[in-house]
């Protein structure tokens, strides 16, 4: 009935029985054999992060995009004021067009790690893992459970260079 598709888990899930291969192993081990099989080196499974920019207080404007829907701009709509503050405390709305109807337009805040409620190492170099991962969102509604969601970092390079369609949240 799934045709084609292929679960690799180490733990039983509930698609197991549609799947039409079933591996049970760590996904980091299946495609590390799977790389020598096709006869891939290291240097070609290598993928860079986004350059992380030292001078990046994460404030950044983003003339070709709506402040308002998060929308990229048409080509013939003159650019906008959008600045997307998301320094830890700042108030965002997502507006992200595939979002869930739960949080659609939902008012949310830019948090550290732990004030999310993560377990926050005084590892430095955890820290600065974090900080390259992206941005974590937290959502609280009266009457209902705190959210934390993470956005990675690679919409906000897509958003500077144009090339998205959407950033996924705008300041409330």
């Amino acid at each position: 009935s799934c045709l084609g598709t292929v679960i690799i888990n180490l733990q039983r899930t509930r698609l197991d029985d549609v799947a039409s291969l079933r591996i049970w192993a760590k996904i980091d081990d299946v495609f590390a054999r799977l790389a020598r099989k096709l006869g891939l080196s290291d240097d070609d499974l290598r993928v860079d992060m986004p350059p992380l920019r030292p001078e990046e207080k994460d404030v950044y404007a983003l003339p070709r995009y709506s402040p308002k829907t998060g929308l990229a701009l048409s080509d013939d709509e003159p650019d906008s004021d959008f600045v997307l503050d998301l320094r830890p405390g700042a108030k965002v709305r997502i507006v992200h067009p595939e979002a869930a109807s739960s949080v659609a337009n939902v008012s949310a805040t830019i948090v550290r790690a732990r004030e999310a409620g993560d377990d926050d190492s005084d590892d430095s170099n955890v820290a600065e893992l974090r900080r390259r991962c992206g941005w974590r969102v937290c959502i609280k509604r009266p009457g209902k459970l705190k959210r934390v969601y993470v956005m990675g970092r690679w919409w906000i390079d897509e958003a500077l260079t144009g090339t998205g369609a959407y950033v996924p949240v705008v300041n409330d």
